[in-house]
């Protein structure tokens, strides 16, 4: 039998698991707390990160150029934007809205801190119809002296919306991709290996290996 001692999303709360090794680690704060993730990765916004701002405790401290201007502009109101609690997970705390409306800023709390994100414009859609996001393994490796060290298995699955995807509506059941949502709604899903994805390796498995090594580099 053995332990494994953890740190849930904010770093605290260590716990001590037995006979069992969870997808934890000491502080991933700066990984999984959205609005640090979005900070150490500013620089790779439109690269593979979405436009996002921060809104921290009611005060924006981190705006794309042109963020607002852009949300302004017809295709700006048309398009859809996330409101995304930083501190919550498994699809909750998560808004969708068409422009950044009054309605949407209206749900930010000025306790709580949240991420705006605007949907990308050239979406990749499974079947070239739904929606779908892909779940990877990797594993960082940082030692004293050393140049860092990234693994990742190249056989990961693909989590897919069931319901084909409509670009300009704020229904969240369409524009996520979260099983836990689909769960808690009694909504059917589809787990499909990155083995039965056509054109995945090795184009869109390279891109996931630089996004990765870059995420982790950043927030070492």
């Amino acid at each position: 039998e053995t332990s494994l001692d953890y740190y849930d999303i904010n770093g605290n709360n260590r716990k001590t698991m037995r006979g069992l090794i969870a997808n934890r680690m000491f502080d991933k704060r700066h990984l999984c707390q959205k609005h640090r993730l979005a900070e150490h990765l500013c620089g790779y916004q439109n690269d593979f990160v979405p436009e996002t701002a921060i809104i921290r405790k009611g005060v924006w401290t981190q705006v794309p150029r042109d963020f607002f201007r852009k949300a302004n502009t017809t295709q700006g109101r048309r398009s859809v934007f996330f409101l995304k609690d930083s501190h919550r997970d498994n699809g909750k705390g998560v808004r969708v809205s068409l422009g950044i409306s009054s309605s949407l800023l209206s749900k930010i709390d000025k306790k709580r801190t949240y991420v705006l994100q605007r949907h990308v414009d050239n979406v990749m859609l499974w079947e070239s119809a739904y929606k779908f996001d892909l779940r990877m393994f990797s594993l960082a490796v940082f030692r004293p002296g050393e140049k860092p060290k990234f693994y990742i298995y190249p056989h990961g699955y693909c989590r897919v919306n069931p319901t084909k995807w409509e670009r300009d509506t704020a229904k969240k059941s369409l524009q996520i991709t979260n099983v836990s949502f689909f769960k808690r709604q009694n909504s059917s899903y589809l787990l499909v290996p990155t083995a039965n994805f056509t054109g995945f390796m090795p184009c869109i498995y390279e891109r996931i290996k630089r996004a990765i090594a870059l995420s982790c580099i950043k927030v070492r």
